[in-house]
């Protein structure tokens, strides 16, 4: 504005801010404003110490206004004006000091220009031997670079913060799920045609609950379930949930992926060799468990606003379910669509025959011995063959009693899984 005001009038910009100066002096007389700038103090050191009074009240009527703010300071004999401001034009003399010039009624302003940082100070070829001593310049850039260190320290470790509970976070939902859940909006179900499910417990989990003291359970399930934790990490696995002794995981979901039967196998053998290093308090040898597995769609969602939970719904949670209460301890009991799937692949699979499965009827099952020596998971059957196999439960035909294998089968316990439906 002075330049474009000083190229209008013929004047330099020294010429414009001078004649501002008697113009505001003049017009400020004539509308009665020197009576108010009066009542400011009775020298110029209140005077100027009073001008942040005067400022707010204007602030009442001009809505938009950004006035500097002041606050003197009298140091050996001299008077410091410290000015702070948000208006990039008063910049080059926020800061410096007055100078009463003997016999003249005249006061000379010393100031220096104003830094936010030393990077500032760098870019402007200025040096701190070119600051006055006295003046208050140095002391704020140090503040202000041992600021900016403390506020990269904080953003560090909040940073550090945001990424544990978003680990916390994950470990408890799915990632997507949890970043809809975070971004507030709904999550919406989904089907998935084609996963798999595990079931596990511990056998006569109850008889063993009913004779130890209840530390000595927490601890046991603790060290089982930390191990099938670590697994869930191996096979990259998604655990759904625990409910007492039980342990229930999916693969394919919320990811669809084309070898969840095999990922879901190696996990059962590998929850079997486990339990040989986790011990059981009564009698003083190693814990069984029992391992079902099932294959095929389900449905999948989150339940609740209050700590909600991701839960998936469908017959073949339910299936998933009865092959682990219809399988024999240190045995993984498999249903014959997952059985479908990794035929091919090389593992050791023994056919059970037909099992009578509660509220199923007459199902062909297996049990998954282990890994055969020409194991080749990319010999998986594709998941279209798969779905062309029937979930129902097959009819065999009638056999000699000679070829019905007769299997001892516990009495199915009803689950407490918000997921079984």
């Amino acid at each position: 504005m002075e330049k474009k005001s000083g190229k209008l009038f013929w004047l330099d910009v020294s010429g414009v801010l001078e004649s501002y100066g008697h113009y505001f002096y003049f017009y400020s007389t004539s509308c009665g404003y020197d009576r108010m700038l009066r009542t400011l103090g009775k020298d110029f050191h209140t005077f100027v110490q009073n001008l942040d009074l005067l400022h707010s009240l204007l602030a009442l009527t001009y809505k938009g206004m950004r006035p500097p703010h002041f606050r003197c300071e009298k140091k050996d004999g001299k008077l410091f004006v410290h000015v702070f401001t948000v208006r990039p034009g008063m910049y080059p003399a926020a800061i410096g000091h007055m100078v009463p010039l003997e016999e003249k009624e005249e006061i000379m302003f010393i100031g220096t220009p104003h830094f936010d940082s030393l990077g500032d100070l760098i870019s402007s070829t200025t040096y701190l031997t070119n600051i006055p001593q006295d003046n208050m310049t140095m002391e704020i850039i140090k503040k202000l670079d041992q600021t900016t260190a403390d506020m990269k320290k904080l953003a560090a470790a909040l940073d550090q913060e945001k990424k544990k509970t978003d680990m916390l976070l994950y470990q408890m939902l799915p990632v997507k799920v949890a970043n809809q859940l975070r971004e507030g909006r709904t999550v919406e179900a989904e089907k998935h045609g084609n996963v798999t499910i595990l079931f596990s417990d511990i056998v006569t989990f109850t008889n063993m609950a009913a004779l130890c003291h209840p530390m000595d359970i927490v601890k046991l399930l603790n060290d089982l379930f930390q191990r099938f934790d670590q697994l869930t990490t191996k096979h990259d696995i998604y655990k759904v949930e625990t409910i007492g002794d039980a342990y229930m995981v999916v693969s394919g979901v919320p990811e669809a992926r084309d070898d969840h039967a095999i990922r879901m196998s190696n996990m059962g053998l590998d929850m079997i060799q486990d339990t040989n290093h986790v011990i059981n308090p009564v009698s003083q040898k190693c814990i069984q468990i029992r391992v079902g597995i099932h294959t095929g769609p389900v449905v999948s969602g989150v339940v609740g606003t209050k700590m909600p939970r991701y839960c998936l719904f469908g017959d073949t949670v339910n299936t998933a379910s009865r092959m682990e209460s219809h399988g024999l301890p240190g045995r993984v009991h498999i249903s014959d669509t997952t059985y479908n799937q990794i035929r091919n692949v090389g593992y050791i699979l023994e056919r059970r025959g037909g099992v009578d499965i509660k509220g199923k009827g007459i199902m062909d099952t297996y049990f998954l011995n282990g890994v055969s020596d020409d194991f080749n998971p990319s010999r998986i059957t594709n998941n279209s063959d798969i779905i062309k196999t029937s979930t129902e439960p097959k009819q065999l035909e009638e056999k000699s009693p000679a070829a019905t294998v007769a299997p001892t089968v516990t009495e199915p316990k009803s689950s407490s899984f918000c997921s079984v439906m």
